[in-house]
């Protein structure tokens, strides 16, 4: 069996910046452009961390299918540069890059292709962390990591996977893929894992690849990618241990979580150790052999933004561990339990959406995809809180179209230097930058929960609520004393630098004139079926009631909404194309159309 894994780096940072925004842009595409229409449900959907709460839409230029191997970079600005579906990378404007068209070929290549006579397409490979974007320090020149076997049809331990590199460098103002597939390792054991940390000197990365009982340490510098040492596991990994590992997003700790035989009481295992970000070693590293009778290949795993909490996923739960327990193992307990009925928020047939990978979001929000053709997203809400109080919102997000099994894989962005570790010798400094978005209480319009999410290392945080009171809590819930409009700032500081970013509120103004134009009312799905998802941003109403009318102008449908998204039953109404109306007192917020199918 051919396997691949590519890295890819972007030729669009600058030397010396720290990553700030390369994860904002979430594509999500299983698609058939042989047979799909306008308003069908195969095409692309994007999440946009760009604003918070994020943006969700559809992107009708982006037709790459994409099944559980999917990445994709920003730049430093949260721009889209570049993703690949493990054969094919394209840009911003959605063409293949020159010489992009056909990386990885060989036997597995042809299988993962739609035909349609002469034509056909990509439809992406089925495998997690087969794909991962990471910029090469002090550089213009793009690097591409991959693995693959010889062949295409074999099985158990009867071969390795081979870690690949080729380069991609700027010709004449255009990226091309300009070498391909020199042998960096030929021993590798287990699949995956292309994810990467950050290196405590703060520039460079840290990519670790197993065998069964050994750890090959590469290191990302300026001069490329190369072995830096190998380290021997006290234990051996189940083979092969398909699922995701990820580093937590302080760098510190380090999980794996897969599966390796179904239906078994031996048939996955969850590795959980610290990490020290100088040496690229794993600090007494701990294995835990589980049963998998209720599991899938999309096994998934993520750390908690603070790193004390981690989550897996089996096909049916999602399971938190106390990784501050003197005992984390047994300190398991299941938050969440999937319904197995309505889990996918359109008709899907027999098919059963499973709980799939993971992946921590910019919102410190962990986003958890689905193993089967659906357009739903789950969202861990709190996941620093213990317990069921985490707060597991299946079906959170609709999305415009199909997913099959899609996260993108992304490394620990945010991390800067490990400030008096051995390896903080380049003078590079944790510069704060300060971030936070905010969510309207359901019961007291008045009251708001703001949530920081600032990063590279801040240590102070000051807010000012725009009504003269002031709070130097990290995540700290206002309440105001009447309607208006007012300006929050929070400043963030550590002792070398601050960083101030500040938000208009509009709490339940009832003048039009205090409304400004950005306010956003946006609909998902539209058509829809039955369930959609009606998206409020900049605007927190006092009274908001969201209206729908047929052709004729009756009221058909009347409902209470708040700023974010609020979830619509249109399962009652007859099929036809509603208007829909936000009101807020006298004040209009936004108006449209639904389509009911």
């Amino acid at each position: 069996m051919i396997r691949y894994f590519i890295l890819l780096i972007s030729f669009f940072f600058v030397k010396d910046s720290f990553s700030q925004k390369e994860d904002h842009i979430w594509l999500y595409n299983f698609s058939n452009t042989f047979f799909a229409e306008p308003g069908d449900v195969w095409g692309c959907s994007v999440i946009d961390f760009n604003t918070l709460p994020p943006s969700v839409y559809e992107d009708t230029e982006m037709t790459l299918s994409m099944k559980e191997t999917f990445a994709v970079i920003c730049d430093d600005n949260g721009n889209l540069n570049y993703y690949s579906n493990g054969q094919v990378i394209r840009d911003s404007l959605h063409l293949s890059i020159s010489n992009g068209d056909t990386i990885n070929y060989g036997p597995r290549w042809e299988v993962f292709i739609r035909r349609d006579g002469q034509d056909f397409e990509t439809t992406g490979f089925a495998g997690v962390q087969e794909i991962g974007f990471i910029p090469q320090p002090e550089t213009d020149t793009l690097l591409v990591l991959y693995q693959n076997t010889n062949e295409f049809f074999e099985v158990g331990d009867a071969f390795n996977y081979h870690l690949m590199q080729a380069k991609i460098a700027d010709v004449n103002g255009v990226p091309t893929v300009v070498s391909k597939d020199e042998v960096l390792n030929d021993q590798i054991r287990v699949k995956g894992n292309l994810t990467a940390c950050k290196h405590a000197n703060g520039r460079d990365w840290w990519i670790l690849q197993f065998t069964r009982d050994t750890v090959y340490t590469y290191a990302i510098t300026p001069s490329g990618v190369a072995l830096n040492h190998i380290q021997r596991l006290p234990f051996s990994l189940i083979h092969p241990f398909t699922g995701q590992s990820k580093f937590s997003p302080k760098g510190d700790r380090f999980a794996i979580h897969g599966v390796t035989e179904f239906n078994s009481d031996t048939g996955k295992g969850l590795m959980i150790s610290d990490f020290d970000r100088s040496t690229g070693d794993l600090i007494n590293p701990q294995l835990d052999i589980l049963p998998s009778y209720d599991n899938l290949l999309s096994n998934g795993v993520e750390f908690s933004p603070s790193g004390e909490l981690l989550y897996i996923s089996t096909q049916t739960t999602i399971r938190q561990y106390d990784l501050l327990d003197n005992d984390v193992f047994s300190s398991m307990q299941i938050v969440a339990v999937n319904d197995s009925v309505q889990n996918c928020s359109i008709d899907v047939g027999s098919a059963v959406a499973f709980i799939g990978q993971m992946q921590l979001a910019p919102d410190n929000q962990i986003y958890i995809s689905l193993t089967a053709q659906c357009n739903d997203v789950h969202i861990i809400r709190h996941p620093d809180v213990r317990g069921v109080g985490c707060e597991v919102e299946q079906n959170a997000i609709v999305l415009p179209t199909f997913v099959f099994g899609t996260i993108p894989n992304t490394n620990t962005y945010r991390l800067g230097p490990l400030d008096g570790s051995p390896a903080d010798t380049l003078d590079i400094n944790n510069l704060p930058v300060s971030r936070f978005w905010y969510e309207q209480d359901s019961s007291d319009f008045l009251s708001v929960q703001l949530w920081d999410v600032s990063y590279f290392r801040p240590e102070q945080w000051q807010w000012s609520f725009g009504d003269g009171k002031t709070s130097t809590e990290r995540h700290p819930l206002h309440s105001y004393e009447s309607n208006g409009v007012y300006e929050v700032c929070l400043t963030v500081s550590n002792e070398n630098s601050n960083d101030t970013s500040c938000e208009t509120l509009f709490l339940g103004t009832s003048d039009t004139e205090d409304i400004e134009s950005d306010i956003s009312l946006s609909v998902f799905p539209n058509p829809t079926e039955g369930l959609t998802r009606f998206l409020l941003s900049g605007y927190l109403p006092q009274d908001g009631v969201l209206t729908l009318y047929d052709l004729q102008g009756r009221v058909v449908h009347t409902q209470q909404m708040r700023t974010g998204a609020t979830v619509v039953d249109l399962s009652g109404l007859d099929i036809g194309t509603y208007v829909y109306e936000l009101r807020d007192g006298n004040a209009v917020i936004g108006s449209g159309k639904v389509v009911r199918i």
